[in-house]
């Protein structure tokens, strides 16, 4: 899976390769981080031919920044450690998020 390199304001994740198994593996993604129970939001195949999951409701990404930070699920580790901190700093200098989000 790979993370945007710049800090945006909104969560992405891509899983390369325009098969079966990729997307399965991304809309189990979504499931678990959103909680969505029944459906998925809507994933296709981009003209690279990888899946990609893009969320940016307020409401969504405070459940990313809740998944990501529960003592339940396995924790991010070196890098991808390092680009969600400073992911969450930004976030937290934004007027659309600073306000509406329980920051760990």
């Amino acid at each position: 899976m790979v993370w945007s390199l710049m800090v945006q304001l909104f969560f992405q994740i891509r899983q390369t390769g325009g098969y079966a198994e990729n997307l399965a593996l991304i809309t189990a993604t979504c499931l678990k981080i959103t909680a969505r129970r029944r459906e998925a939001y809507p994933i296709k195949v981009d003209s690279a031919g990888s899946y990609q999951l893009s969320l940016t409701s307020k409401i969504d990404i405070g459940k990313v920044i809740n998944f990501f930070s529960s003592s339940n699920n396995h924790p991010l580790y070196g890098y991808k450690f390092n680009q969600y901190k400073l992911w969450l700093t930004e976030l937290k200098k934004s007027s659309r998020y600073s306000k509406i989000i329980d920051f760990p």
